[in-house]
């Protein structure tokens, strides 16, 4: 497992804060499959993570990460 260590930034505007998230994912996403052939994913519900999420379905992103190599879990703790 991937223990490195995150630095804490500040982003000015929330589209520059989901752009900064998003490429983390997309990041630890193709790491994953590099390395074990598939990612795993948790999917938070709720508002907050809906930014996160359309940004990564943009046109502009999509093809950025082999999402037929993800496994999506469902992780919203409402229904455990």
């Amino acid at each position: 497992m991937n223990n490195a260590l995150i630095i804490p930034s500040v982003s000015p505007t929330i589209d520059e804060l989901v752009a900064q998230c998003g490429h983390y994912v997309q990041q630890k996403l193709n790491l994953a499959i590099a390395q074990r052939g598939i990612a795993r994913m948790a999917l938070a519900g709720g508002n907050t993570p809906k930014a996160l999420y359309a940004w990564l379905a943009s046109p502009a992103q999509a093809s950025r990460v082999n999402w037929s190599s993800v496994q999506f879990y469902f992780g919203d703790e409402r229904s455990v």
